[in-house]
């Protein structure tokens, strides 16, 4: 492990970014990401063409948490060790593959391990019903590869409520070889200036910016998929104005049931199952609260 002296989310950050691809990129360099990595997206910001993601007031709450969480852990799992600092290193043998750790442990035993600290929100709570989503599953077995270590530990934070998590996170050294293999192979793209193959969902304008005036002829595929295009969007906008209507007659029914009530009420339980708020154009902006059905 070759540790580097960088503060998280500097320039200087940033540009040792761009000269490996760091754990958290590697769901997303290998195309098993369940957000919106994908290896050519990966690629794109190596070499500088990439959309600029970075969030500074995302960064911010991020960071911010982070104390929170490792406090969390070392007040309530105290049995996990020592927490301390994190710092970026880059693996000796895969130069290609780096980590930023949020914090380390030294555990009872003495070893150093990986604790990284997470948050998620009402919107992404979901991703955890199952337990750990495979994007960290991925980022952790490259922390522990580039650490050396044989497990990582992930706490996360569920914000907007008081529950916190943390799971202990075992390396397998098979996974981690072909993760470091398949990672192997894109660093080779990038260097070599050599695009992967796009995937459905990459955002092929950033690969083919417009060269003004260029034209193509299209053959014969070109023609049965763009015929294929016009069908499926005729098809759509008219399921679209379907649906539409009858949302706009299931509003008139309610609200003619409503009068000038502004909440319907379940008549079992009491609750609030639909309620209504007037916009600026003075019409009616009906909302079900979630996970509430008459």
């Amino acid at each position: 492990m070759i540790r580097v002296d960088v503060v998280p989310d500097t320039p200087e950050w940033e540009a040792e970014r761009r000269h490996s691809i760091g754990a958290s990129e590697v769901a997303a360099a290998v195309g098993e990401s369940s957000y919106d990595g994908t290896p050519l997206s990966v690629y794109l910001d190596k070499i500088g063409a990439g959309r600029n993601a970075f969030d500074p007031i995302l960064s911010l709450i991020g960071h911010g948490e982070e104390p929170i969480i490792a406090e969390w852990v070392a007040r309530y799992h105290p049995e996990v060790g020592e927490v301390g600092p994190g710092f970026m290193a880059r693996h000796e043998d895969y130069p290609w593959l780096h980590a930023s750790f949020d914090r380390v442990v030294r555990d009872p035993s003495g070893r150093m391990v990986p604790l990284q600290l997470k948050t998620s929100t009402v919107f992404v709570r979901h991703k955890w019903n199952l337990g750990v989503p495979v994007d960290y599953l991925i980022q952790e077995e490259i922390e522990c590869l580039v650490m050396g270590a044989p497990y990582a530990l992930l706490a996360v934070h569920h914000t907007g409520t008081t529950e916190f998590e943390l799971y202990k996170l075992p390396a397998h050294p098979e996974r981690q070889a072909q993760l470091a293999q398949v990672t192997r192979r894109l660093w080779d793209c990038i260097e070599k200036r050599t695009p992967p193959p796009p995937t459905l969902g990459d955002d092929l304008a950033r690969l083919y910016p417009a060269s003004e005036g260029k034209q193509v002829t299209a053959d014969d595929d070109t023609l049965d998929t763009l015929e294929f295009l016009r069908e499926t969007a005729a098809q759509r906008n008219e399921v679209v104005r379907e649906y539409k209507a009858m949302e706009a007659d299931a509003k008139f029914q309610l609200e003619q049931f409503m009068q000038d009530a502004t909440e319907i009420l379940d008549p079992y339980t009491g609750r609030t199952v639909h309620t209504w708020k007037p916009t600026k154009n003075g019409d009616r902006r009906h909302y079900t609260p979630k996970g509430e059905k008459p």
